[in-house]
C-alpha cells in the first residue's frame, strides 16, 4: 500500500515513482493507492493522476480514498488503519506479508496499527513541511531516499 502526495506524486523524482511501481509489479506484488484527500481548494485531481499511471504503468491500480476531514473521527483517515485494512481484506493479502510506504508520519502509524510493516520515503520531509514528528514507537521498518528504492530493497527482503 503506498501513498499518494509526496510518495507517488509531489517534490520528488517522479520518474523513480513510476519506476517503483514498476518494480512492485514486475515482481508480483498487488499494489494499492492509499491517501487522505479532504476537501480543499488545491486538491489532487485523482482522476488526472490514476489517467497518468495508467499510461505509463499499463494497468489501473486500486484507489483507497479517504475524502473526509481531520476532525471527522473516521477509521479511513490515516493514521487509523482502515483503508489499509479494506485494500488487504480486498485482495486477499495477509499483514505480515503487506507494507504501508509512504512520506508522514501518520502513514507509518496507520500501517503499525494494521499490523504491516512500514517504509518511509524522504525520511526528513515531513520536518521540512512542519508537519508532527515522529515519536520512538512510531519508527518505520524502513528508511528509503525515494519509492524506487523502498521497492528494490523490499522486493529483495521478500524473497528471503
Amino acid at each position: 500500500m503506498i501513498d499518494l502526495d509526496g510518495t507517488i506524486i509531489g517534490p520528488l523524482d517522479e520518474e523513480k515513482a513510476i519506476a517503483g511501481l514498476r518494480l512492485f509489479l514486475v515482481h508480483g506484488w498487488h499494489v494499492a493507492i492509499v491517501t487522505n484527500q479532504p476537501p480543499r481548494p488545491h486538491a489532487t485531481d485523482i482522476e488526472h493522476v490514476n489517467n497518468v499511471l495508467f499510461s505509463r504503468l499499463g494497468i489501473e491500480l486500486p484507489w483507497y480514498v479517504c475524502k473526509h476531514d481531520r476532525d471527522a473521527g473516521c477509521d479511513c483517515r490515516k493514521p487509523e488503519p482502515g483503508l489499509l485494512l479494506r485494500a488487504m481484506r480486498d485482495v486477499d493479502v495477509r499483514c505480515y506479508r503487506s507494507w504501508m510506504i509512504g512520506d508522514k508520519w501518520s502513514d507509518m502509524l496507520a500501517g503499525q496499527r494494521a499490523a504491516v510493516r512500514t517504509c518511509l520515503v524522504e525520511e526528513f520531509a515531513y520536518k521540512q513541511r512542519g508537519e508532527t514528528p515522529m515519536q520512538e514507537t512510531d519508527r518505520p521498518d524502513l528508511f528509503c531516499k525515494n519509492l524506487h528504492d523502498a521497492a528494490k530493497v523490499i522486493t529483495c527482503l521478500s524473497r528471503e
